[in-house]
């Protein structure tokens, strides 16, 4: 199940006087919540494995190492998609988080197929929200 979403600029290249800017979209109950609280130093996103994958001139999402999530209590991955502009500068990533114990048995479901759909929605996702692709 996704659990949220992010949109994480390389340092400075939201707007010049923003070193950080990280804007996160996760679900409380029905309602959908829009927080910055991740754009700041303390957070440090560029120094996180969803983000250090797809830094180096990636060109495909990436899944990070499943995680225990200690806020939702939770197995977890990644997934992470470069953005790049029309010069192609990478720009930052975007995310998805997908929770992996929600299935009926308990176990996550990685498999191939299920890895490509969800490259395929993070890729439609940027095209549509951001307009670098």
């Amino acid at each position: 199940m996704v659990s949220g979403s992010g949109l994480w600029f390389e340092p400075y290249a939201y707007q010049a006087d923003a070193e950080y800017m990280g804007p996160y979209v996760y679900k409380d109950g029905d309602t959908p919540i829009l927080t910055y609280d991740r754009s700041q130093s303390s957070y440090d996103y560029v120094s996180r494995d969803f983000y250090k994958i797809v830094s180096n001139g990636e060109t495909e999402p990436k899944f990070t190492k499943a995680y225990h999530d200690e806020v939702l209590d939770c197995d977890m991955v990644n997934c992470s998609a470069p953005m790049y502009n029309a010069d192609g500068t990478y720009m930052g990533c975007v995310t998805v988080d997908i929770t992996l114990d929600d299935s009926e048995s308990g176990q996550p479901d990685v498999s191939r197929k299920n890895r490509k759909s969800i490259s395929d929605f993070v890729g439609w996702n940027l095209s549509l929200y951001t307009g670098f692709r």
